[in-house]
């Protein structure tokens, strides 16, 4: 495993961190950013994290929004929002160009030794002996073009992601690197306690809850929560003690799933809709459930590409995990840490939810063993790694 035994020999150095991200941020890229910095830093790296200067309506400090340690500074450059352009697109580009203008400005006069960015934009604009790049997805091919012209190395957080540009663009020095946990939230998740929600939703100590956390979709694709109600649907019998949740769905989502549950069926009791939810609670949801779902469909991306958070959280909570077979997501899980079901597949979601629902034994057995595993997956150990590639 490339993260354990890593030399802890670094030097003093200072790092650049740059992100065009809003931050902070419900999305899962400022959880990575932000632990990605703190595990430097606490690596004895001068890590200086450079954001945009961005209409935010979270006005809570970054540090103390996503419960870490103030071992990093964060620098703000000026980017324009353009709200009042009415045209998504248009506003984008001009962000973009107002972006790389404060970039190659600020990296021009400081001439850094090291630049780290994950995206595309920044690595562009930035002037600097050594920039990085970590890749999450695949990108045009004039962009990349200029990308590979410029940096020393790429990090890729999925061997299908490197597999796919290495074909497309040649041989260039790289490393993988997956999404990763923090070790506070091993040891969060490991002493929540979960009684308070199970008052709060009226949940039966007998009833059993199967659970979606996170984002309904990502790059304006979905993530097969649609799919899951469906197959939830095919679950119910009369007297079913099994509630579904489904945490961090948008208002107008939660409109499309009211919709959804109407047209199979689905009596809306047996579902929980919750909206964004704090980040500390985001644990005792993960704890309430008997049962996690990974339900993405059969995308290039999610098939190849992506590295997701999520997977990483629902391996530490120690709970039963069902994910579509991907291998993406065989690149970490393997048939001890989850079930797997065909992408695309409602019936075969159904039937595995109905077999591990009242299979308390195989329950704790796949969940014990993927918290065991997930143990080496922690942003201090991709650090070192990291700091061992840069």
């Amino acid at each position: 495993n490339e993260y354990e035994n890593v030399e802890e020999n670094f030097t003093t150095m200072k790092l650049y961190y740059i992100a065009l991200a809003r931050i902070p941020t419900e999305k899962a890229n400022g959880v990575a950013i932000m632990n990605q910095c703190c595990a430097l830093g606490e690596q004895g790296i001068d890590v200086e994290l450079v954001l945009p200067r961005r209409t935010n309506a979270i006005s809570m400090d970054a540090f103390h929004f996503y419960s870490l340690v103030k071992n990093f500074d964060i620098t703000y450059l000026r980017c324009g929002d353009f709200l009042w352009i009415p045209y998504p697109r248009i506003r984008f580009y001009l962000q973009v160009i107002s972006w790389q203008l404060s970039v190659f400005f600020f990296t021009s006069m400081r001439r850094p030794l090291y630049v780290y960015t994950r995206d595309v934009y920044s690595a562009i604009a930035s002037i600097g002996k050594n920039i990085f790049w970590e890749c999450h997805s695949r990108i045009a091919r004039v962009p990349a073009y200029l990308v590979f012209k410029k940096v020393r190395g790429v990090v890729y957080i999925s061997h299908g992601l490197e597999k796919w540009y290495k074909q497309h663009f040649g041989s260039h020095r790289s490393f993988v690197f997956s999404s990763c946990i923090s070790e506070r939230f091993l040891h969060d998740v490991r002493t929540c306690d979960s009684s308070s929600l199970r008052s709060r939703f009226q949940i039966d100590p007998d009833d059993k809850v199967v659970a979606y956390i996170g984002k309904c979709t990502t790059m304006g694709q979905s993530k097969g929560v649609e799919a899951l109600i469906r197959a939830f649907a095919l679950t119910q019998k009369p007297n079913s003690r099994s509630l579904l949740f489904i945490v961090g769905c948008e208002k107008e989502e939660r409109k499309q799933f009211l919709k959804l549950m109407d047209d199979v069926g689905l009596p809306k009791d047996a579902v929980r809709l919750v909206g964004h939810v704090a980040r500390e609670d985001v644990i005792s949801y993960l704890r309430l459930a008997d049962i996690l779902i990974m339900n993405y469909p059969s995308t290039e991306h999610y098939a190849h590409f992506m590295s997701p958070l999520k997977m990483f959280e629902y391996m530490a909570s120690g709970r039963a995990i069902i994910t579509t077979d991907l291998p993406s997501i065989r690149e970490v899980l393997d048939d001890s840490m989850a079930i797997f079901v065909p992408p695309d597949d409602s019936q075969a979601l159904a039937h595995a939810i109905q077999s591990l629902l009242y299979d308390e034994e195989s329950c704790l057995r796949i969940g014990r063993v993927a918290r065991d595993r997930v143990q080496a997956f922690t942003w201090k150990n991709r650090a070192k790694a990291l700091m061992r590639f840069l």
